[in-house]
């Protein structure tokens, strides 16, 4: 029986699952998440893959084929300003190297208040003689003020990688690590790839560490299986990949719980709200998709794409602020920064005594949150123990705790105010539930999500402390999953899909490499994987002469994804569905080996339109000006003219919002600044495949 782990760090717990064919959870372990640990998170992940191993060895359960990650490592480190120290080097020629100089010369990056990156910054001119010694010069230089870690940008990279390669290569041979804006993304946009390429690189050390020590322990642990990051976009990478672009698992955690939420419960429209013990996070879930955006970090658009994640400094482990009158504030410090134990997972002996006092957490914090010192220690009121102490916890849920215990730390925290204990944890509940509902308002407004009707799920440990009143706040059904706990690392397990395919040959030859490659992607489609989030890998093995190509990819985030292969005759209607219209208004504008594409209208110049993969399943949809369609030169020819009639400039003009579906790849061109960059992305795409492209001129939102 096939066997696939999940594992997923949050910021309080790190919780690994095992599943069956069937979904079934048949092994499940709960760590603390090791943030103080020599290894830092890694040890977490490692601890609680080894103890589902353990639990799946004792029961006689098969073989893992394959164990799915989803990881705070990005944004933690970029929240906490735990990084390197980036070294910034970029390249220009002639006319345009001043043009390039300031575009990548990025300055401060903000990552949170009161943390930044600084880059040491070098600008080297292509025509400025030799560039290999050149590299090596500045390199030596930022290596002796201190630098752990170098990006690389050049104008035109996607295009011309060769100046980005030479830091690569030179940085390689010193150990140092390092990464190129060509690496992170195929668009031409210049500022966009080069802050992306400084913020991954400032990650680059802890993830190749991380890499290092759960590859160790997932051997030591006897899991002989390949294990698959979740991107926060959704889709895949595996091991090697993730430490080489960290940058693309930021919002990883929220994505394995949006894809639990649309796999194990077939959410279609509704609100997920992954409450954890010092955060909760917030994602809307519209006719069965996420919304996905350019993360932003900081004050800068990177050029990434992830689920539109809304982030609330109020969660299950939140310490309450006090003043004279009672609560003044939840959060966003929590039990789990303050170094405390939940005030209800207490025997309630262990409270004995119970005295309050008011400290600041950490240093520079006000000193008004609340901590109650008694026989057995010192313990947080949390917002979990407020719901324990008023009986408001969904019965059987993972907040479940001693009612008991809770109610002797209010009635301590109530007396040093002189009010009620009961009456000061429903207050603590009231200010923690109204914070959470203005986020769930913003995030659905944002979307253009009508919450009437709409489902709000709890998933996360804290989530049944909580969920049940957010919703009556905002007139909304509420649930609390099944699972909730362990829903994310369920849909890590679940999302993720491995093919591989090797081919015995003596010497590899490009027919033998692209005959690999489309086999193992093939494979990954009729897995389930979603065309847009494959990536392939190659390696030949000379000893045994074998060619290897592996592909990553993910499930489509969508909860009305269709299990099989549709017949083309059943996509009009399945198009009809998501484009809200009758079949009969519905037709087949274009086709490629993966997508077909459907518009809906009275074919005038604007029309609703969707992209659907052979299952089904929603690639895309949006309104669209023009949809084009064709292959090489003509192709070209054809976007330019339109481009050219709608009023743009070909070199300079700045280009309506544009969808490229190119192969597999379907790539949101909205960031580029001009028809000239959008046309070289055409370019590109045309020199990797043949086939026929898709292009949809859209509205502008």
């Amino acid at each position: 029986m096939a066997v696939r782990i999940g594992v997923d760090v949050g910021g309080t717990f790190t919780k690994a699952v095992a599943i069956d064919e069937r979904g079934d959870v048949i092994a499940r372990a709960v760590v603390p998440t090791s943030h103080s640990a020599p290894d830092g998170i890694a040890s977490g992940t490692v601890a609680a893959l080894a103890e589902a191993q353990r639990q799946l060895s004792a029961g006689g359960h098969g073989a893992v084929s394959v164990v799915g990650h989803s990881t705070s490592l990005a944004v933690n480190s970029l929240l906490e300003g735990d990084v390197a120290k980036v070294g910034l080097i970029s390249f220009g020629a002639g006319r345009d190297a001043g043009l390039a100089r300031r575009r990548t010369d990025v300055g401060r990056l903000a990552l949170a208040p009161g943390r930044s990156i600084a880059p040491r910054y070098a600008f080297l001119d292509l025509d400025g003689g030799p560039l290999p010694a050149r590299v090596e010069q500045v390199l030596d230089e930022m290596v002796a003020a201190g630098v752990t870690s170098i990006a690389a940008s050049a104008p035109y990279s996607p295009e011309d990688p060769s100046a980005e390669l030479a830091v690569l290569e030179a940085a390689d041979r010193r150990g140092l690590p390092a990464c190129a804006g060509h690496q992170l993304s195929g668009m031409l946009g210049l500022e966009l790839r080069t802050a992306s390429a400084v913020l991954n690189a400032a990650i680059l050390p802890r993830a190749r560490a991380a890499a290092r020590v759960v590859s160790a322990g997932m051997a030591a642990a006897g899991i002989d299986a390949p294990l698959l990051v979740l991107r926060g976009d959704g889709g895949a990478t595996d091991l090697a990949s993730f430490a080489g672009a960290p940058i693309f698992s930021l919002f990883s955690g929220p994505a394995a719980s949006v894809a639990g939420a649309l796999h194990h419960l077939q959410l279609v429209d509704g609100i997920v709200l992954e409450v954890g013990g010092t955060s909760t996070n917030v994602c809307v879930i519209r006719d069965g998709r996420p919304s996905v955006s350019y993360v932003r970090v900081g004050d800068r658009t990177t050029a990434l794409r992830s689920i539109d994640v809304w982030v609330a400094g109020v969660a299950g482990g939140s310490l309450a602020r006090l003043g004279r009158r009672g609560v003044t504030g939840v959060g966003p410090r929590s039990a789990h920064i303050a170094g405390l134990r939940y005030a209800c997972f207490a025997d309630p002996a262990e409270l004995a005594g119970a005295r309050a006092r008011l400290v600041g957490p950490l240093d520079g914090d006000t000193p008004d949150h609340l901590v109650v010192d008694a026989a057995g220690g010192s313990f947080a009121p949390t917002v979990t123990c407020a719901a324990n102490a008023v009986g408001a916890v969904a019965p059987g849920s993972y907040a479940a705790g001693s009612r008991d215990a809770a109610t002797l730390a209010f009635a301590a925290a109530g007396e040093a105010i002189g009010r009620d204990g009961e009456w000061l944890a429903a207050q603590v509940l009231a200010r923690a539930a109204e914070s959470l509902a203005g986020t769930v308002k913003a995030a659905a407004s944002s979307a253009g999500l009508d919450l009437r009707g709409a489902q709000l799920v709890g998933v996360g440990g804290g989530a049944g402390a909580l969920v049940q009143l957010v919703g009556e706040r905002l007139a909304m059904g509420a649930t609390l999953a099944d699972n909730a706990e362990v829903l994310s690392s369920i849909g890590a397990a679940r999302a993720l899909i491995h093919a591989v395919h090797e081919l015995s040959v003596s010497a590899a030859t490009a027919d033998d490499l692209g005959s690999a490659i489309e086999a193992a992607e093939a494979a990954a489609i009729a897995a389930g994987a979603a065309p847009s989030t494959i990536e392939t890998r190659t390696e030949f093995d000379a000893q045994r002469r074998t060619l290897r190509a592996t592909a990553t990819g993910s499930l489509p985030l969508e909860s009305r994804a269709v299990g099989g292969p549709v017949a083309p005759e059943s996509l009009v209607g399945i198009a009809a569905a998501r484009l809200a219209s009758s079949p009969e208004r519905v037709r087949e504008v274009a086709r490629t080996m993966h997508y077909r594409a459907y518009a809906a209208g009275d074919g005038g110049r604007a029309v609703d339109w969707a992209l659907l993969d052979g299952r089904g399943a929603l690639a895309h949809r949006g309104r669209a000006r023009r949809l084009l369609y064709g292959r090489g030169a003509d192709f070209t020819q054809q976007l330019t003219a339109e481009l050219l009639q709608a009023g743009q400039s070909a070199l300079t003009g700045v280009t309506p919002p544009v969808v490229l579906v190119a192969g597999r790849r379907i790539l949101d061109c909205a960031p580029l600044t001009s028809t000239e960059a959008l046309l070289s992305v055409v370019r590109a795409q045309l020199a990797q495949h043949d086939g026929p492209m898709i292009a949809a001129i859209e509205e502008a939102t």
